[in-house]
This record gives C-alpha cells, sequence and structure tokens, in this order.
C-alpha cells in the first residue's frame, strides 16, 4: 500500500506541475483520477496519495510564486480575507489543491472498482 501510495503522490506531483501550465486548474482531479486508474491504486492510498501530491503541486507553486514577487499579493488577500498572515492563504490553497486531487483519485479508484 505504501508503494503504490508514493507512485501515485509522485504521479500527481509530476503530471500536476506539467500540465498545469497549459490546463485549467481542475486539471489536477484528471490527474488524479487518472493516476488512481492507470496504477490500479486501492481507495484509501488513492486518497491519501492524492492528497499528499495535490497539496504539494498546488502548496509549492502559491509559495514560490509568493517568494518570487515578495508576498504582496498574498498580503494583499489575506488583508481583504481577514486572514492573521499570507502563510493563512498558502495554507489554504494548498489544502485546496490536496482535497481536489485527493478526491479525484478516490473517484478513479472506486470507478476501477466498480467497473473491472
Amino acid at each position: 500500500m505504501i508503494r503504490s501510495l508514493l507512485r501515485l503522490s509522485a504521479t500527481v506531483l509530476v503530471a500536476g506541475l506539467i500540465l498545469g501550465f497549459v490546463l485549467p486548474w481542475w486539471i489536477l482531479a484528471l490527474v488524479g483520477a487518472a493516476g488512481a486508474w492507470l496504477l490500479k491504486t486501492p481507495p484509501s492510498a488513492a486518497w491519501i496519495g492524492g492528497f499528499v501530491g495535490g497539496a504539494l503541486v498546488w502548496g509549492g507553486l502559491a509559495f514560490w510564486i509568493d517568494n518570487s514577487n515578495s508576498g504582496i499579493l498574498s498580503g494583499r488577500i489575506a488583508g481583504l480575507a481577514g486572514a492573521e498572515s499570507r502563510y493563512a492563504i498558502l495554507l489554504a490553497t494548498a489544502v485546496f489543491g490536496a482535497l481536489l486531487a485527493s478526491f479525484g483519485a478516490l473517484t478513479g479508484s472506486l470507478a476501477r472498482r466498480a467497473i473491472a
């Protein structure tokens, strides 16, 4: 189970980074679903693997972009949202990406189980 979890996390991370630059934001859910389907990942490992991969993709990209502009945008968004700091906005971005990929991966895993 650990091996399939790590393979799915790596798949979501790499494919999410590559496809995320040229396709819409929701491609992360499709990447998770396709990865779990093709790798024949069990549902629990699919959810956790998708969560980790999605958090690394969106959290990492958000942190990288935030550091590139010295935190100006995330600081302003945090002020508008009433958040304590800009890191709360980065954490929310990572959690959103994690949930998006994890539910996509769970859907792919359960769909494969239902069909096959």
